[in-house]
């Protein structure tokens, strides 16, 4: 009698033994497959922002930015764009941007330009330099001043760094507070040359713009957000 009740708890043990290791082993494969699918899920949403273009001559958001940059198509910029001089009406009518130590300043000069973007404005005064904050000179490469749109009413100023990055100077606020402040344009880097450009597709009247041209050739138009 007593074998026999040893063989039946020895089964009961094996039996209830099975039945746990069968669990174990079910629920460690359970959450294998678990993580290997997050793993997965993970990797396809890394692809995808890897994988994703920004189309040719679309904007690209640059956030809370006075600026945005536009791609243009190689083929695009072949046909349609013609590099220019640089207006001689800014230093004229406008101002002159130099280079003094550590500091970028610009100059207004009296015209009847200014006097009229000038009118009662009692916050600038000509003749006198005032510094271009939040860049420093010794960074500065090239100082672009040129014109965009249909219509001249403020230029625009790029200040293209050694690094081959590019600050914008928002000219219409300097003009109207005379705080001129130097903002870099995300989105833009290894930038050789900036450009004065005229681009005449067959579907617009034309316009002026700048172009930032890149060391791997790609361009970029330059833009001023309208408010």
């Amino acid at each position: 009698m007593k074998k026999i009740i040893i063989l039946i708890l020895i089964l009961i043990i094996c039996v209830g033994g099975f039945y746990i290791l069968r669990y174990y082993y079910t629920n460690t494969n359970d959450n294998n497959n678990v993580a290997e699918n997050n793993n997965l899920a993970s990797n396809e949403t890394n692809n995808t922002v890897n994988e994703t273009v920004i189309d040719d001559n679309t904007s690209i958001d640059t956030g809370k930015s006075n600026f945005e940059i536009v791609k243009v198509k190689e083929d695009d910029f072949k046909n349609y764009y013609e590099i220019e001089e640089q207006y001689e009406i800014i230093n004229k009518q406008y101002f002159n941007i130099d280079k003094e130590n550590t500091n970028v300043v610009i100059t207004l000069i009296k015209s009847s330009q200014n006097e009229q973007l000038l009118k009662d404005n009692n916050k600038l005064t000509y003749n006198k330099k005032y510094t271009i904050s939040n860049v420093n000179a010794e960074d500065v490469n090239q100082i672009f001043y040129g014109g965009e749109g249909q219509d001249l009413m403020y230029p625009v100023v790029y200040l293209l760094l050694k690094d081959g990055t590019v600050k914008g100077v928002d000219i219409e606020n300097g003009y109207n507070t005379g705080n001129f402040i130097a903002e870099t344009i995300s989105g833009l880097k290894d930038v050789q040359k900036i450009e004065q450009a005229n681009a005449s597709r067959p579907d617009d009247s034309g316009y002026a713009c700048i172009v930032a041209i890149l060391n791997d050739e790609s361009v970029y138009e330059i833009r001023e957000k309208t408010n």
